[in-house]
């Protein structure tokens, strides 16, 4: 389960989804308007970092042991 900003949330998602890791996202309220433009600016960075990494790293580092919650 994951719980941040939908920017976020939709990163994390595509990420897990191309792992086939099962999970979840909640999105928690959206930053204010003070950090809107420089969480929107680092996004785009990020977004393109997803591309790279998935390319030079084929797996997950620090997959740990199944947690299962009841």
């Amino acid at each position: 389960m994951i719980v941040s900003q939908r920017f976020h949330n939709e990163r994390v998602m595509f990420i897990v989804r191309k792992f086939e890791i099962d999970a979840y996202g909640y999105n928690a309220k959206e930053v204010g308007a003070s950090f809107g433009f420089k969480t929107k600016v680092r996004e785009v960075f990020a977004r393109n970092k997803v591309y790279i990494d998935l390319i030079i790293i084929l797996s997950p580092k620090n997959l740990g042991d199944s947690i299962i919650i009841k």
